[in-house]
């Protein structure tokens, strides 16, 4: 009569495992959370797309069952988004849940900050004009025109920069 010896070990791993994931009683944990994105609006524009990879970005832990899922908050918005000036501050929000069914409600949160960057309004030169394309945002091009009768000493194009400045030297009518 052969005795069969694997059968009881699997028995009691089954049981371990089990009774491991029934007495996890603690909620996931956050080990990765992105800070807060402050990002500045597209060229001619109020907004831009922000991405994140929430495999990479957002990761929780446990201590007993192992996390079974990880979700966005259902006001979030979602990864390459087109986020706007208008409603910024965004919250982004990511919970847990364990095999256990225990639930980390908002763990992970953090805010997009979405800025227009403005240049300074343009002076016009005296004995001259400046047009500008978009007003004073990033992006926006001004030309610079003399009055009949004077003429113009320098670049006529100026453009507002990224960093809020325009770029360039201003012309003058002479």
């Amino acid at each position: 009569m052969e005795v069969e010896t694997v059968r009881p070990a699997f028995i009691f791993a089954l049981f371990v495992v089990h009774h491991t994931a029934a007495s996890d009683r603690s909620r996931p944990y956050v080990v990765k959370c992105p800070a807060d994105k402050h990002v500045i609006a597209d060229p001619l524009d109020a907004g831009t797309r922000v991405t994140w990879n929430p495999d990479v970005d957002v990761v929780f832990g446990d201590h007993g069952s192992g996390i079974r899922e990880k979700w966005i908050g259902p006001r979030s918005g979602q990864p390459g988004d087109y986020y706007t000036h208008h409603q910024s501050p965004y919250t982004i929000s990511y919970s847990a849940i364990n095999f256990s069914g225990n639930v980390l409600q908002d763990g992970c949160v953090f805010r997009i900050f979405v800025r227009v960057v403005r240049c300074t309004y343009l002076r016009a030169p005296i004995n001259g004009y400046v047009s500008c394309s978009y007003g004073n945002i990033y992006g926006s091009n001004c030309n610079t025109y003399c009055f009949p009768g004077f003429q113009l000493v320098g670049n006529p194009v100026s453009r507002c920069e990224r960093n809020g400045e325009w770029s360039g030297t201003r012309p003058v009518c002479i």
